[in-house]
């Protein structure tokens, strides 16, 4: 995901220019840019007529929150009742998982070079649960396969090189 999952039209047309065709990004970034499911922007393209497809799979849960100075655990209830409610929307959840949801963190907020057990214990709980529920999981680009194989609608985009 972009830094702070954060993007722009300056993002999609890097990815243009690298062949990336899948963006996890905030849904705040996406409003933003107001696409309403359409990711336009120019590339730096040679070529005036070349165009890219960008799929837009946002996470849709974090494993922990940060706020304030801390990491805040996601309950199991919670990560599970959000996956299941966007699977039947949308086919598919995406729960955000980072590695310094696994670190301890210090008094000072900070990530250090220990691993917490117990977050590491609650992943591990939450993909059994998931498993249990014959929930399958799966990348990115399985997601966008399926979805396509389904023709089913995603966010996506045929954002093509334009000259302002």
């Amino acid at each position: 995901a972009p830094p702070y999952e954060a993007f722009n039209a300056d993002t999609i047309s890097a990815m243009g220019q690298v062949d990336m065709k899948i963006l996890s990004g905030n849904r705040s970034s996406f409003d933003r840019l107001q696409l309403n499911g359409n990711i336009e922007s120019s590339t730096q393209s040679s070529s005036p007529d070349q165009s890219y497809n960008i799929s837009y799979i946002p996470a849709t849960i974090s494993f922990k929150d940060y706020s304030g100075d801390r990491y805040i655990q996601n309950s199991l209830e919670n990560l599970f009742n959000n996956a299941t409610q966007n699977i039947g929307a949308y086919g598919y959840a995406v729960i955000a998982i980072d590695p310094q949801h696994f670190m301890q963190i210090d008094e000072n907020g900070t990530p250090t070079d220990t691993a917490d057990q117990n977050a590491i214990n609650e992943l591990s709980r939450l993909i059994h649960f998931i498993s249990l529920n014959n929930i399958r999981i799966g990348s990115f680009a399985e997601i966008t396969a399926e979805m396509e194989n389904k023709d089913t609608m995603i966010p996506s985009s045929n954002s093509t090189s334009q000259t302002s």
